[in-house]
């Protein structure tokens, strides 16, 4: 091993002419190299200093989480602009790392000529994907995909399952298991080339904000990590941010999230002496449910990444100095990036702390406050900023509450498909559940000593830490400032998180299943692999918006008639005095095109010319005229509100009985333009002369 500063100037040099260089795929390519090398000599550095051999995707997980918190300090103390950003980028080397010969991973032959069939049909299916990528408004990528694509991706899962029961483990290999799941993860990103959703062309304007003048004003406590990540990528590779941030989540998804599920599934592997049975195969469990979240880039998603890979860590790593100090890395790279997800596992990280220290009575005290900590902390923030405040309420049940509920579970619509794929993607919830407790009570019986037990039970705190707060949330509290849709977003964050803090043991559930399903005659065995197919499937079906039998698709995306109504209002204003009301994929194109161009000040505070959804009188008024009022009264109260001398309503085609509203509000308006063919129409509205 050697210890020398000289490959250290090396890397800091290779890295400066990555930025330096204006050609992406350069930049790029050494940029990768240097994550690469920096990556390994972390991971040597830290199995330095202990007696077990580590994952390679730890040092990945570090150097990740040095870049977020410290990117996130820098831009809390002065700001982020691009020289600070690569001055963050190689903090990790001042660490005094060693360098060595990288260590490459090897394929046997068999697991390459397996590889293949994976990689054409993973291939194949992205062609798809790309084929069908559009720019018109669509209620879900289901309407355009061809059943083709399920059918690959079907043909692809069984592969990797007759791989993985062959007595040669080799034939399967985590660079299969990548490949399967890059089609999985990539739907939006392809069959969406103008974006999806709403709060990433947000973000994107905010990064935006960030690269220019290197901070947003008022600096806010929350996405910062996310937004620091995406500067440093940028400046040293020169890749547009949009595409940064558009492929970040599913791209540490792939080279992070599965690799650590890998190397946890190997250790549970060697702990019940599963060898006849590639433990690589458990990473299906990940995608038996709806796996959304890995597959968008927001904040949030990338924070479950950092929360899970805590949990990883704690469970894989031995106990000692090295474990504990690790564990916090990127449970503290999760509270930069998201409170929400980082505060309960910071708490539950506390908990580890002092409970060697203090009786178990106190114990129990500390776990009922830390399942009220994130409603305090709504509270206290509510009181600090009267605009967003938190009320308590006590809950209201009803005979009619439980009948809704029942009403909204899948029913028999007779289409044989849809129905099983309904039906089974209820059923993977359950057996996800059942692989969780299968997994953790099998590891709580084959426990070998004290120290195993007691992790373990000091483990099941965290699940009961997000319920608390889950369930105080969801019914103990109200968000006035948020639009009816949005209440409930809170609560499902914690769901989701609870879901993530126990996927460790649903992945070993699912992985001893398979181990006794190998033990059975070949005809249980393919009755139940085409189970499990038909369950992954599903669940990639309900993992993205759908419009079907069941329910009525309304994540529509942004279009390119959005983006025409944009260039069109920017073009075609009188007065650079202008509000617009319009739904929220209107307002995302305007975001996307002229970023946080202008504001107006207001008894309600400053306000986006444009309607944002979660904070803006100005949508309300558009509520108004969509549902109630078609008349000049919503845009005369916008003029009144923000001092505009003009308001341009912007309706789409889509829009529930859109015709008819148009041909009630025309009348009222000055001026009326249709664009893209009549999917949207603009109604123009001037203030009147005094």
């Amino acid at each position: 091993m050697q210890y020398t500063i000289f490959p250290k100037i090396l890397l800091c040099a290779g890295l400066l002419a990555a930025c330096v260089v204006s050609q992406p795929i350069v930049a790029s390519l050494i940029a990768l190299l240097f994550i690469y090398l920096v990556s390994e000599a972390l991971t040597d550095a830290i199995e330095a200093r202990t007696d077990s051999t580590l994952p390679r995707s730890l040092g990945l997980l570090i150097l990740l989480s040095l870049w977020i918190v410290g990117g996130t300090i820098c831009y809390y103390i002065f700001a982020l602009p691009q020289w600070l950003a690569f001055m963050v980028s190689i903090v990790p080397l001042v660490f005094g790392l060693s360098l060595r010969r990288p260590r490459l991973p090897k394929i046997q032959r068999s697991g390459l000529y397996a590889f293949l069939p994976v990689l054409g049909i993973s291939a194949a299916s992205l062609g798809i994907l790309a084929h069908v990528a559009t720019r018109e408004a669509i209620r879900s990528p289901w309407d355009i995909v061809p059943p083709l694509y399920f059918v690959l991706v079907a043909v692809m899962l069984l592969w990797l399952l007759i791989l993985a029961f062959k007595k040669n483990t080799g034939s399967l290999t985590l660079a299969h298991c990548i490949a399967a799941a890059v089609p999985l993860l990539a739907v939006t990103q392809l069959v969406y080339p103008l974006g999806f959703g709403f709060d990433p062309f947000i973000h994107q304007a905010a990064e935006q904000l960030i690269a220019q003048h290197g901070v947003v004003y008022p600096k806010s406590p929350y996405y910062i990590g996310f937004y620091a990540l995406v500067e440093i990528l940028a400046t040293i590779t020169h890749l547009p941010l949009k595409w940064i941030d558009r492929w970040l989540v599913p791209m540490l998804t792939l080279t992070l999230f599965l690799p650590l599920a890998a190397v946890w599934l190997k250790t549970y592997a060697e702990r019940f002496s599963i060898r006849d049975l590639t433990p690589h195969i458990g990473l299906l469990a990940i995608f038996c449910i709806p796996f959304f979240p890995l597959a968008f880039s927001t904040p949030l998603y990338l924070a479950y990444i950092f929360f899970t890979a805590s949990l990883f860590v704690f469970l894989m790593l031995p106990d000692g100095p090295i474990r504990n100090g690790i564990v916090w890395l990127p449970a503290i790279t999760a509270l930069a990036i998201h409170p929400l997800v980082g505060i309960p596992l910071l708490v539950w990280l506390c908990f580890l702390f002092v409970r060697r220290y203090v009786p178990k009575t106190l114990q129990a005290l500390y776990g009922i406050a830390a399942s009220l900590v994130l409603p305090l902390v709504f509270i206290i923030a509510g009181i600090a900023n009267p605009a967003r405040t938190a009320n308590l309420r006590l809950p209201s049940f009803s005979p009619s509450t439980l009948i809704a509920h029942l009403r909204s579970l899948p029913v028999i619509h007779f289409n044989l498909l849809l129905d099983c794929a309904k039906h089974l993607t209820t059923v993977s919830w359950f057996l996800f559940l059942v692989f969780a407790f299968m997994g953790f009570y099998r590891m709580w019986r084959r426990a070998s000593a004290a120290e195993d037990a007691a992790r373990l039970s000091a483990y099941l705190v965290l699940p009961f830490i997000l319920l608390g707060n889950y369930l105080v949330l969801k019914f103990f509290l109200d968000f006035p400032y948020l639009i009816s849709y949005e209440t409930g977003a809170f609560g499902q964050r914690l769901l989701d998180l609870l879901w993530f803090s126990v996927l460790p043991f649903a992945l070993g559930g699912f992985l001893l299943t398979l181990d006794l399903l190998r033990r059975t005659s070949s005809l249980p065995r393919a009755c139940m692999s085409l189970l499990i197919v038909a369950i992954i499937v599903s669940s990639l079906y309900a993992s993205y918006p759908t419009n079907d039998l069941y329910a009525k698709g309304r994540a529509i995306n942004t279009s390119g008639a959005d983006f025409a109504a944009v260039s069109f209002i920017a073009t075609h204003a009188r007065t650079d005095s202008y509000v617009v009301l319009a739904n929220q994929q209107v307002s995302a194109a305007a975001l996307a095109t002229h970023g946080f161009a202008r504001y107006s000040a207001t008894d309600a505070g400053e306000l986006f010319y444009y309607a944002i959804p979660t904070s803006s009188p100005l949508y309300q008024y558009y509520m108004d005229f969509v549902y109630s009022d078609p008349t000049r009264t919503p845009a005369e109260a916008a003029m009144l509100l923000t001092g505009a001398r003009e308001v341009f309503i912007v309706m789409n085609d889509y829009w529930t009985d859109a015709a008819n509203l148009i041909k009630k509000a025309s009348p009222y308006a000055d001026e009326v333009t249709e664009l893209e063919s009549g999917r949207v129409t603009i109604l123009h509205y001037l203030q009147q002369a005094e």
